[in-house]
C-alpha cells in the first residue's frame, strides 16, 4: 500500500470510530430512558407487570383500544373527513384541519 492509501483508510477507521462513540451514546441514552420507563411500569402494574417478551426481544403488549388513530396526511381521504377551511386562491393549497373523535 502507498502512503496516501494507509492514510486514506486511518482517515475512514477515524471517521468510524467517531460515529461509533456518538451512536453508542446514543444508544446509552436511550436505555437508560427505558430502563426508567420500565421501573415505571413495574410500579404502576404491580403484580400484573409480565417483562417476560422483553427477555425474548419483542417488546410490550399495547392494547389497540386505547391508541388513538393516526390521521392521514399523504393526500388520500383520511378516516376523520376533515374540513378544508382555506384555499390559497394562487397556489392552491389548502389548510385542512382533521377532527378528534369525541
Amino acid at each position: 500500500m502507498t502512503p496516501k492509501q494507509i492514510n486514506d483508510l486511518k482517515i475512514k477507521f477515524n471517521a468510524m470510530h467517531e460515529e461509533g462513540r456518538v451512536l453508542y451514546n446514543r444508544v446509552e441514552a436511550i436505555t437508560k430512558k427505558m430502563q426508567s420507563i420500565t421501573e415505571t411500569l413495574i410500579e404502576a402494574e404491580g403484580e400484573d407487570y409480565d417483562g417476560v417478551p422483553l427477555i425474548f426481544g419483542a417488546g410490550y403488549w399495547i392494547d389497540p383500544a386505547l391508541v388513538g388513530r393516526e390521521h392521514i396526511t399523504d393526500g388520500t381521504p383520511c378516516w376523520c373527513n376533515p374540513e378544508t377551511t382555506y384555499t390559497d386562491p394562487d397556489t392552491g393549497v389548502s389548510v385542512i384541519v382533521h377532527k378528534e373523535p369525541q
